[in-house]
C-alpha cells in the first residue's frame, strides 16, 4: 500500500515538494545551467492530465534548476529519471478513476 501526500493549495504543495527534496535539483540528466539557484516544482505527470483529486500530490512533484525544468519539458521528463517518473505515475494512479501510463525508456508514453 502506497501512502500519499496531498497539500491543500499549490503554494503548500511546492514547499512540501522543495522540504522533501532538500531545495536540490533532482533531475537524472542535468542541463547546462543547471547550479541556477532558482528552483521550481515540477509537476511530473504534467497538470493537464491530472483532475483536482490528484492535483497536489507530492509525490508527483520533483525540484528542479529553472534549466532542468526546461529540459524536463523539452524531453517529456525522460531526464527525471525513469524509476522518479514511474513512481508519480504510480502514485497518481492510486487517485485516478483513468490510470495515466506509464513510462517507458525512451520517455513516450
Amino acid at each position: 500500500m502506497q501512502i500519499l501526500h496531498f497539500a491543500k493549495r499549490a503554494s503548500e504543495w511546492r514547499t512540501a515538494v522543495m522540504v522533501r527534496d532538500e531545495f536540490l535539483c533532482q533531475s537524472q540528466r542535468h542541463a547546462d545551467g543547471c547550479h541556477d539557484r532558482v528552483l521550481v516544482a515540477h509537476h511530473i505527470v504534467y497538470r493537464s492530465h491530472l483532475s483536482k483529486r490528484s492535483l497536489w500530490i507530492v509525490e508527483n512533484g520533483i525540484c528542479l534548476s529553472e534549466a532542468c525544468h526546461r529540459l524536463a519539458h523539452a524531453t517529456h521528463n525522460v531526464s527525471v529519471g525513469l524509476a522518479r517518473a514511474n513512481e508519480a505515475v504510480a502514485a497518481v494512479n492510486c487517485v485516478e478513476s483513468i490510470p495515466v501510463p506509464r513510462f517507458t525508456k525512451k520517455g513516450a508514453r
